[in-house]
C-alpha cells in the first residue's frame, strides 16, 4: 500500500514538469495570438466623441473649429463634452458662429491632463486650454470619467467662456 501511495505521487510530480515544457516556436506564437484576440479598449477622445450619438453637434463644432486633431492620441486632456441636447438648449445654430468664436467656446471645455470628477469637487475653478477658467459650480455632469486617452465628462449644458 505504501508503494502504491508513492507511485502516484511520483508520477504526479513528474507530470506538471513535462506539461510546462513547450517548444520555443509554440511559446513565441502565444503572445501574438493573445494580442490579436485582445480588443482595443483605449480610444482617443476624438474617437469616443465620433462614436457616440449624443455628440453629433459637438463633433460638427470640433470639425468646424478645426479642433479634432487636438483630441487625437498623444495629448492627455479632459473634455467637458456637451450633448446634442445641451447645444439645443443654447439656442444658437453652429452655422451662425464664426470659427474663432466657436473655437474659443470649445477650448473652454477642454482642460490639460486626466482630471477625474472627484478631483473637481474641492476646486472652485479649473483652467481650460483656451486660457479661461471654468467655474466648477457651472459644471453639471451627466456622466463622468469616461476613459479614453484622457477623460470625457458628459455635461448637460454648454459652458460659455467670458467673451
Amino acid at each position: 500500500a505504501a508503494a502504491m501511495a508513492k507511485k502516484p505521487a511520483a508520477a504526479m510530480a513528474k507530470k506538471p514538469a513535462a506539461m510546462t515544457k513547450k517548444p520555443a516556436a509554440a511559446m513565441a506564437k502565444k503572445p501574438a495570438a493573445a494580442m490579436a484576440k485582445k480588443p482595443a479598449t483605449a480610444k482617443t477622445i476624438a474617437e469616443l466623441v465620433a462614436g457616440d450619438k449624443r455628440f453629433t453637434t459637438l463633433l460638427a463644432a470640433l470639425q468646424k473649429a478645426e479642433l479634432v486633431s487636438n483630441l487625437k492620441e498623444g495629448k492627455t486632456l479632459s473634455v467637458f463634452a456637451p450633448t446634442d441636447d445641451a447645444f439645443a438648449k443654447l439656442g444658437v445654430q453652429l452655422d451662425a458662429l464664426d470659427p474663432a468664436t466657436l473655437k474659443k467656446i470649445l477650448l473652454h471645455h477642454i482642460v490639460p491632463g486626466k482630471v477625474r470628477a472627484s478631483a473637481l469637487r474641492p476646486l472652485t475653478k479649473v483652467k481650460s486650454l483656451g486660457g479661461t477658467h471654468i467655474a466648477t459650480s457651472d459644471i453639471k455632469l451627466v456622466q463622468s470619467d469616461v476613459a479614453a486617452d484622457g477623460f470625457v465628462h458628459v455635461v448637460s449644458k454648454v459652458l460659455l467662456p467670458p467673451m
